[in-house]
């Protein structure tokens, strides 16, 4: 989403996320120098913001994220001290990410959601792939195992960019293929774009907008993975063989 609008003009790599916030959020700048924090270092884990919020104190653990609000992550935002200079250092944060997703929702004045269906999944055909559950979805979920035991789905409020997409193998097959240019699509250079590294500072790897690029004899691997409660995923592609693989679990 972010690199389709900077394709489109509407935004900056190097824009200041301060320019989306509301002017009642204090955005936190390093103490020693440097720059501010951009959308680029959101999306490229280089913010200075750290994993989760110390804030984050879940009602019920069996579905932490439900009861972090918009409020309680600028709260946090506002009361937050960087430790470093913006964009010195590779840290995986899913704060950052989640704040991405709100942040793209308030420049377009949408949900999230509602971005995410008009700009990815219904120019794509990505008919098994939303935030809330159709009733097709619903018949085919999988339910989510840890330990051994059955767990709830999770709900992420505030953090939707960072995690609360619900997907099938089928749609993410769809979206390898127009990110590996197999597939016409106008997210074409915005796809590009997104895999395009913009550092070398994760311990080897190459971090884009978002994906992460593994440089291999075979060829380029353009990946990312993640986790939520009982589920595991990964999406990556090749590509100079032309081949992408999907695990969900």
């Amino acid at each position: 989403l972010l690199a389709d609008n900077i394709i489109k003009g509407k935004m900056k790599a190097d824009d200041p996320i301060a320019k989306y916030l509301p002017s009642s959020v204090h955005v936190p700048v390093y103490a020693g120098g440097g720059g501010p924090i951009t959308l680029g270092n959101l999306s490229d884990h280089t913010s200075g913001l750290p994993r989760m919020p110390t804030n984050f104190a879940p009602a019920d653990p069996a579905n932490p994220f439900a009861d972090y609000t918009v409020e309680r992550m600028y709260e946090f935002l506002s009361s937050y001290a960087l430790t470093r200079a913006v964009g010195s250092e590779f840290e995986y944060s899913n704060l950052a990410v989640g704040l991405l997703g709100q942040i793209e929702a308030l420049a377009a004045g949408k949900s999230y959601e509602d971005i995410l269906v008009q700009v990815i999944t219904d120019p794509l055909k990505m008919e098994e792939t939303g935030i809330t559950l159709s009733d097709k979805m619903k018949s085919n979920l999988a339910r989510g195992y840890s330990m051994g035991e059955e767990v709830e789905n999770w709900d992420l409020a505030s953090m939707q960019g960072a995690g609360a997409i619900r997907s099938s193998v089928h749609d993410m097959l769809i979206y390898l293929s127009a990110n590996m240019g197999l597939t016409k699509t106008p997210l074409k250079d915005a796809m590009i774009l997104a895999h395009t590294p913009r550092h070398d500072k994760a311990g080897g790897s190459l971090t884009g907008l978002g994906w992460f690029t593994e440089k291999e004899k075979q060829g380029d691997i353009i990946w990312h993975n993640g986790a939520t409660g009982g589920y595991m995923s990964f999406a990556g592609f090749n590509t100079k063989t032309g081949k992408g693989v999907v695990v969900l679990t």
